[in-house]
């Protein structure tokens, strides 16, 4: 016991003791309780992407599918994993890869966390190993191997995290709860909690204001309170379905959950249920709760909607339905002022202000079937990160200017812009505003607020690389 004491103090020592300082967004879902919310006001109105990341670029035929969500170091970095095993450290300034790290093994949904000293944690699904179990790994900032920790015939798909302690915590798909510390750059197996006997865990633990536990959900649809100290089963709390969601936890110590029923609960830090909101035609929810400035409660489902409780008796405030439909599974992520962003599966991301209307939304392939899994991440300067199946990372800036030409965003002109132009000129097809003006090239160096095939032309001469500089 004395050992283990020792080694947790060693690990806090060289880790910190709180993840949340040194960074505006070091982990999955922002900080230690989960809440999804930052202290900076997002992009409100985004013309085009600041920039866009192609990991195919870089790297072809390889799958870069992302699903993790971005965290990002005191520097600005951008760190990002996809399934093709690929840590990615992304320069804020342009989006450009600054190094990667080949895990050759599946980096899914198991978002990196960033520890004060810069080391990057995740999880591989999956490992080239005969065991074929994952591992978790720890690199340096400047792209370096530190070491990595196997787990012999089971996948991890949760974030790894640095609790108050100084300790990691990571879940897996043989039903456990992990804690690792380390020594001397070797991590060591502090305690296993079987939380599940019949299924994997893809929940990540949200911890209590006073560090003393934390909470998880199960695919047996439980709520648990683990002691950090040994790992105890402190409470389990029944719900009425799965939870593949992250819990958010409240000022007041209170937790949030969602579960696949489309349920979203309120439990109180001694286990029991405050008030459950089971809204009519809800939807599965796969993805995690975020708690605003004021306590309001945000989650989304898998029928396109987006709902904000009353976070004392889970009354709904308002209620926000996508268009299309698409399933989110992306976790909205809130600013400063009550603004939610995430992505859905219909390819697009989305901002939904404070009063439950629709702020904008940005198209990154639904005509192509790219998807967003991936739940957004906030930066210093107020812009927003967010990854794609098509293994692509866009940066949304309220004070980014106008890319023209780039008609669907994926930073470049291509023919797929002329495209869309045409089907607008055309066929009548519909454009976004933010799509019109990028689209305004004609006549050159005086475009006239109205598209033409005079613009449609221009952009395909910049696409063939015939139409020189100034531009447009």
């Amino acid at each position: 016991m004395v050992a283990g004491f020792l080694l947790v103090a060693c690990a806090a020592a060289t880790a910190g003791t709180q993840t949340g300082v040194t960074s505006v967004w070091p982990v999955f879902r922002h900080d230690l309780q989960r809440t999804g919310r930052s202290d900076r006001v997002g992009p409100l109105a985004p013309s085009t992407p600041k920039w866009v990341f192609v990991a195919e670029e870089y790297m072809p035929d390889v799958n870069h599918a992302i699903d993790s969500s971005p965290c990002i170091a005191s520097d600005g970095t951008i760190y990002v994993g996809d399934h093709g095993g690929i840590l990615w450290a992304l320069n804020p300034e342009d989006g450009k890869p600054r190094w990667f790290f080949d895990a050759k093994g599946a980096i899914a949904w198991a978002s990196p966390s960033v520890g004060p000293d810069g080391t990057i944690y995740f999880g591989t699904f999956a490992s080239n190993t005969p065991d074929g179990g994952g591992r978790l790994y720890a690199v340096s900032r400047d792209g370096g191997y530190r070491w990595h920790f196997p787990f012999p015939g089971t996948q991890l798909d949760s974030p790894p995290t640095i609790g108050p302690d100084g300790a990691l915590y990571i879940a897996a798909f043989d039903g456990a709860l992990h804690s690792l510390v380390v020594s001397s750059n070797t991590p060591y197996l502090r305690w296993s909690s079987p939380l599940s006997t019949s299924s994997q865990v893809v929940s990540s633990p949200a911890f209590s204001h006073d560090g003393s536990r934390l909470y998880i959900g199960t695919l047996d649809g439980e709520l648990v309170a683990v002691s950090l100290l040994d790992g105890s089963v402190v409470w389990r709390a029944a719900l009425d379905a799965e939870v593949y969601a992250t819990p958010a936890v409240g000022k007041d110590g209170t937790v949030f959950v969602g579960t696949f029923a489309g349920s979203m609960y309120a439990v109180n830090p001694s286990g029991d249920v405050v008030w459950q909101c089971t809204p009519t035609d809800a939807g599965e929810i796969k993805a995690s709760p975020a708690v605003g400035p004021d306590g309001t409660v945000y989650f989304a489902t898998r029928n396109g909607r987006l709902y904000r409780l009353n976070p004392k008796d889970g009354s709904v405030i308002w209620t926000w339905q996508s268009e299309t439909g698409g399933r989110i599974n992306s976790s909205p992520v809130v600013d400063a002022n009550g603004n939610a962003y995430f992505g859905a599966e219909d390819g697009f991301v989305y901002a939904v202000g404070a009063d439950g209307r629709l702020l904008w939304r940005y198209d990154v392939g639904s005509a192509y079937g790219n998807i967003v899994n991936s739940s957004p991440a906030i930066g210093a300067d107020g812009t927003l990160y967010v990854g794609t199946q098509h293994g692509t990372v866009y940066a949304f800036s309220s004070t980014a200017s106008i890319a023209y030409g780039d008609i669907d965003g994926d930073g470049r002109v291509s023919v797929k812009d002329v495209t869309l132009v045409l089907g607008y000129v055309l066929a009548g097809r519909p454009l976004l505003p933010s799509q019109l003006k990028a689209a305004d090239v004609a006549p050159a160096g005086a475009p006239d607020g109205k598209l033409t095939i005079g613009d449609a032309v221009r952009i395909l001469r910049r696409a063939l690389g015939i139409e020189p500089d100034p531009w447009p």
